[in-house]
């Protein structure tokens, strides 16, 4: 039959889309709006955000099979994507410190019926412990130290370079305290990374990289200090100089910044030091500083200023990349005023005075009262702030240690015990076992040399070459004024 529609009224119209709908079979969903998916990367390891990591998500159903989405994480770890269809996704990421080491972060299954945010972590540090380590690790060591070495000049990997950890372990026998260095050392495989396991988790480790090991004096880096005392699992990045040759002399850098409080306060007067080295400066009235004339690689900067806690900043300088020298302080717990206490005459002030007077270096420290305090400050107090210095409290007992030279030219420093006097006389007993033979309130001063060079002739030098802590007290009947104390 043939059907002829001159004239297309509206009534036509619509009975000829109905009649098409019905040939073309069921009537399909209308399309949903896009949608943004957006989040962060968090890096499990150091417990900040992830830059500069590739997100990649990517359609896991018929709908969406033919979508895919890139972006890469900015400096707080964010990404986003925008005009997304509903649908089922893959999404996960990757980063190259993550990849060098072969480790995969976990991808996840999303399905996005409305605008999401997600987060993305790297693996947690007890799923990296068991994947490096094993199961064979008891708790009370089950940490990990990951790294990267990379050349200073180009910032390549360093192939089969030496990772040389150091550390000083304290182990009472027959009632007595003995330290002992210990070292543990990895060499870098592909890309550059290495890994240890079961350090100790209280104690401060001592980091050294080495290009070549072999070598007869082989270019190292400056020591970097790692804990586990909040995460059992720590990552660093150490870039190692190149000596210098006559073709080659060493590159020297600048490091600028700004040093402030945490509401961003300008902090002036600030001490800055590079350790290892004599390159000192102090912030001026707006918390700036330079320093100039540095090695490359990584280094380790000291931070003091009064009324802040001390910082020790590792920051890596490389040619072409000024590196960010911003530091934050944080304040101190404030103690009460400080109350200076008169005292007679006394033979052994007057020697701790004309060593001071006639010191080639070192640091010479006179007690001092606070006030609300019945005595003065104890010796661990007055020695262990001092840079050089570490003094802690394993096993409820005080141990001082310094850094002493390696036994070749070029070899790392490791942690030893130095010489103590009591009074000008050489004493053979552990630094707790003079914490707790002198009365505070008997201190005089204390003299702390951490080279050799600075220690006086009338002290003999140690064989071992580990610095000296030199105590002077009172005699017994040498008396001091302790009812009516001087401010000053």
């Amino acid at each position: 039959m043939y059907l002829n529609f001159p004239v297309a009224t509206a009534h036509g119209l619509g009975l000829l889309v109905a009649i098409a709908g019905l040939l073309a079979g069921p009537r399909t969903t209308p399309a949903v709006p896009p949608f943004t998916v957006s989040g962060v990367v968090f890096d499990s390891i150091t417990n900040r955000v992830l830059a500069g990591a590739s997100v990649q998500m990517v359609g896991a159903d018929s709908i969406v099979a033919s979508e895919r989405f890139t972006a890469s994480s900015d400096s707080l770890g964010r990404f986003r994507f925008a005009a997304v269809p509903a649908g089922r996704y893959v999404l996960g990421f990757y980063h190259r410190a993550l990849d060098t080491l072969g480790i995969e972060p976990r991808s996840q299954l999303i399905d996005i019926r409305a605008n999401r945010d997600v987060t993305l972590a790297s693996p947690s540090p007890r799923t990296m412990v068991r994947a490096f380590c094993g199961d064979t690790i008891s708790d009370d060591h089950a940490t990990l130290l990951l790294g990267h070495l990379h050349d200073a000049e180009t910032e390549s990997a360093i192939l089969n370079g030496s990772a040389v950890v150091t550390w000083s372990e304290a182990r009472v026998a027959n009632r007595e305290i003995a330290v002992a260095d210990r070292v543990a050392t990895a060499i870098s495989r592909k890309d550059g990374w290495f890994a240890l396991c079961g350090l100790p988790r209280e104690t401060a480790l001592t980091v050294l990289a080495v290009r070549d090991p072999n070598a007869d004096r082989p270019d190292s880096s400056s020591a970097v200090v790692v804990r586990f005392a909040r995460a059992p699992v720590q990552h660093v990045s150490i870039y190692v100089p190149r000596a210098a040759t006559a073709a080659a002399p060493v590159a020297t850098l600048r490091l600028s910044g700004r040093v402030s409080d945490a509401n961003g306060r300008a902090i002036s007067g600030a001490q800055l030091w590079l350790t290892g080295t004599e390159r000192r400066t102090v912030t001026n009235v707006m918390g700036n500083y330079v320093l100039d004339s540095l090695p490359s690689g990584t280094q380790s900067l000291e931070v003091r200023a009064i009324g802040y806690s001390p910082r020790t900043v590792v920051v890596t300088l490389v040619l072409g990349a000024p590196p960010a020298g911003d530091i934050t302080m944080e304040q101190a717990v404030v103690l009460p005023t400080v109350v200076t206490m008169g005292a007679k005459s006394s033979k052994n002030l007057a020697t701790f005075e004309a060593h001071k007077r006639a010191s080639a270096g070192g640091y010479f420290i006179k007690p001092a009262r606070l006030e609300g305090y019945a005595s003065l400050q104890p010796l661990h107090s007055l020695v262990g702030g001092l840079p050089g210095v570490t003094v802690i409290r394993p096993f409820g007992q005080w141990i001082a240690t310094m850094q002493r030279r390696g036994a070749s030219a070029g070899a790392r420093p490791v942690q030893c015990t130095p010489q103590l006097y009591l009074n000008g006389s050489m004493v053979a007993m552990s630094f707790d076992d003079l914490e707790t033979a002198i009365d505070p309130d008997d201190l005089l001063g204390v003299e702390v040399y951490t080279k050799d060079v600075q220690i006086p002739s009338i002290y003999a030098r140690s064989i071992r070459s580990c610095g000296l802590i030199s105590v002077w007290t009172r005699a017994p009947d040498e008396d001091t004024l302790k009812t009516h104390p001087q401010r000053h």
